[in-house]
């Protein structure tokens, strides 16, 4: 008899730590938390990943002095204003000899959208710079104050200087409008104008 309540006892303790509910009802909690875990993960990435990318730079040092921070939609004022006179260059300081390469790096930098347009526009003026050998044209940038940006429009002002065989015409003051937009990192040109000032 000591011997039989010795097993009811025991198997008393054991009863008290053995589950009442069946595996089946377990396994079920667990695998619902697991899953609820899982679509707390994907809702934090589907949120986070966007704000990460939309926040990430590439700095660029061209020079000690000068640092350049593009994101994908937006970049920083020494790089606009760096391109900028870049595309001033390819666009005015032109001659018969580099019209075509000029025009075609300028090319490089118009957005899907307004290619065909400033294509037709180039072709214009290319035409005219090709029959005219003799003359070449450059322009004359003073200085960074000379550079305005207005939301997505960029001024340019600057001396605009005709040169016919050796001889220099007096400078004309120009205003260059380039319209852009910042497209995955990159500046595109949406439209672009000059104008006597």
């Amino acid at each position: 008899m000591a011997e039989s309540e010795q097993t009811k006892a025991r198997q008393a303790r054991v009863n008290h730590f053995l589950s009442k509910n069946s595996n089946l009802f377990t396994e079920n909690k667990v695998l619902k938390f697991g899953f609820i875990c899982l679509c707390l993960m994907v809702a934090y990435q589907q949120i986070s990943i966007p704000r990460m990318i939309e926040s990430q730079r590439t700095i660029i040092l061209p020079s000690p002095n000068i640092q350049y921070e593009i994101g994908r939609f937006s970049a920083n004022d020494p790089y606009i204003f760096d391109t900028s006179l870049s595309i001033l260059a390819f666009y005015e300081n032109v001659n018969a000899g580099n019209v075509e390469s000029f025009f075609s790096a300028l090319l490089l930098y118009a957005s899907p959208q307004y290619h065909g347009e400033l294509k037709d526009l180039l072709n214009q003026r290319k035409k005219i710079i090709v029959k005219l050998k003799s003359i070449s044209y450059f322009t004359e940038f003073v200085g960074h104050h000379d550079i305005t940006v207005k939301g997505d429009e960029i001024y340019i002002i600057y001396n605009y200087y005709r040169r016919i065989g050796g001889k220099v015409e007096s400078a004309v003051r120009k205003r260059l409008t380039i319209t852009h937009v910042m497209q995955n990192g990159r500046f595109m040109i949406t439209k672009i104008a000059d104008k006597e000032v």
